[in-house]
Formats: C-alpha cells, structure tokens, sequence
C-alpha cells in the first residue's frame, strides 16, 4: 500500500489558502512596481511595508496568545535573521525596479536549489539524481526565461533578484536550528521587528522618504501593505495546518501569479521563449519538491 503524503490529514482549506497566500504576494511584488512609476522607491515601500506588517502580525500574533519572549541566545540568532529578511526584501524591490516583476520572482524561487546544494556541501544531505536533475532543467529554464545572451535584461537587476535567492536561502538552512524548542512564531516577530527597526533608521540615516505623487501610486502603495499583511499572516496559518512540503508547493503560484499580473497590470510581456523557460524552473521546482517529500 503506497504510503500517503504528509498532508493528507490536512484540512482542506490549507492549500487554496497558502496558494492565495502566493498570490497575494505575487500583487504585492506588481503593486511596488506601480508605486515606483509614481515617484516611490525600495526603501520607502520596504520601510511603509514593515511598519504595517509589525503592527498587524503582533495584533494577531497577541489574538492567538502567543508567547513572544525567546531565551537572549535565540533572540541574537533572531535578530540576525531579522537582518538577513532586511536585506533581501530590499534587494528583491530593488531588481524589480530593473527587471520585470515575473523574472525577478522567479530568479527568487531559485532558492530551494541553493539550499540542495549548500545542503549537499555542508553534508546534511547526499545529493541524488533527481534533484540533481531538476536543477539542471531550473537552470536551462532559467536561461531561457532571462534571455541569456540576447543582452536585453539589466545585469544588476538580476545581481539584486539573486541576492535575494540567496539571502532567502541561507535564512531557511539556518532557521530551523534558531526555532528548536521554541515557538517558531516568536522568532518571526523577532525577525519583522528588526527589519523594521533597520528600514527606519536607513530612512531616518538618508533622510529619504519618496511617497507617490499621484492617487494611483497611493493606493498601489497601500496595496502593498495590505495584500502583504494579509499574504504574511495567511501562510504562517496555512504553515501551521498542512506543513512545510504541501506549503512549498503551493507557494508555486508566486512566480505563476506574477507572469500573468505583469502582463495585465504592468504590459510586461515575457516572449515565448521566455515563458517556456519560466514553465521549466516551476516544474523543476515542483518536481523537487515531491521528490523531497518521497525521501522524507
């Protein structure tokens, strides 16, 4: 009898609500570039985005009673996290000022290679052939998706997209040795508030703030924060009901939604071949993922 996946208890709901989650994001992403064309940059939506996120995520975080006290030695490995979230959150605004939204999203979803292959090397895991497979297919994808060779793609909107990957993926090698034995949703608020306190002494430091000078860029701006708030608290909810893995797959929609808001909202039209490319890295992905699943 085939042995049934770890979410198959889950309830129902679960997935639909982290899949929103990933879309959720994906808005997030294609609104910042709309308050962008309207006088706005990455460090005031970054900064306007953690201050409403703090407040909305402890609120909630106070509904649910949890304990947000963490031991000092957690709290410092906490707080370097924090830092970390900083820095890619604004890097990933920033290659989205360069590059369309759809590839700087998907350069990001590289990241589960760069955890296989840090895990490999540091030996917390052997490599086997199918991973090592799909990664080959996600970087042929890649290649094809970013138009490699053509020349037409800003190089330091993609250097920021992959910071982004990387710096997300050294937060998920590291993570799961800060929240042992503790209440993983502490250290998120640990996390949220030092990108706070960062993005607002960065602001204050460079006495920067560029609001939207139009109604649009406005309520792109205040999309940001909504659809972001509300994309964060859904997918530490739907994290908590049907695990990592089902979670991992269905934050797929991400790079999917944000192929299709670009187009429509932002006429940011990938080519064929671009698109192809796009669809080799989500199924080599997936692919990745459900075979990981396997293994465990």
């Amino acid at each position: 009898m085939a042995t049934p996946p770890p979410w198959a208890d889950a309830p129902p709901w679960g997935f639909p609500l982290v899949a929103l989650a990933g879309t959720c994001f994906a808005v997030n992403s294609t609104l910042a570039r709309v308050a962008y064309d309207a006088g706005s940059d990455a460090l005031t939506v970054n900064t306007v985005r953690a201050c409403a996120a703090v407040v909305i995520v402890f609120l909630v975080f106070r509904l649910m009673r949890v304990r947000l006290r963490l031991p000092l030695r957690t709290r410092l490995w906490a707080l370097g996290l924090g830092a970390i979230t900083a820095g890619y959150s604004y890097a990933l605004f920033k290659a989205i000022e360069y590059i369309p939204v759809a590839l700087a999203v998907l350069i990001f979803y590289t990241y589960p290679f760069i955890v296989a292959v840090a895990s490999w090397l540091l030996g917390r895991e052997r490599p086997t052939w199918g991973t090592a497979g799909a990664l080959i297919v996600a970087f042929v994808g890649l290649s094809f998706a970013l138009d490699i060779g053509q020349g037409g793609l800003d190089p330091l909107g993609v250097f920021y997209a992959a910071l982004t990957a990387l710096g997300f993926g050294a937060i998920i090698l590291v993570q799961p040795y800060v929240t042992a034995g503790q209440d993983s949703r502490a250290v998120t608020m640990h996390m949220l508030a030092t990108t706070l306190v960062l993005f607002v002494a960065a602001s204050l430091l460079l006495g920067h703030l560029a609001l939207p000078k139009d109604a649009t860029g406005g309520l792109a701006l205040a999309g940001v924060v909504g659809f972001y708030c509300f994309a964060f608290v859904s997918f530490y909810i739907g994290l908590s009901r049907i695990g990592p893995i089902a979670t991992s797959l269905a934050m797929n929609f991400e790079p999917v939604a944000s192929v299709v808001l670009g187009h429509f909202l932002l006429g940011q039209h990938l080519r064929p071949g671009q698109l192809m490319g796009a669809g080799l890295v989500v199924a080599a992905i997936l692919a990745s993922r459900l075979l990981s699943s396997r293994q465990r």
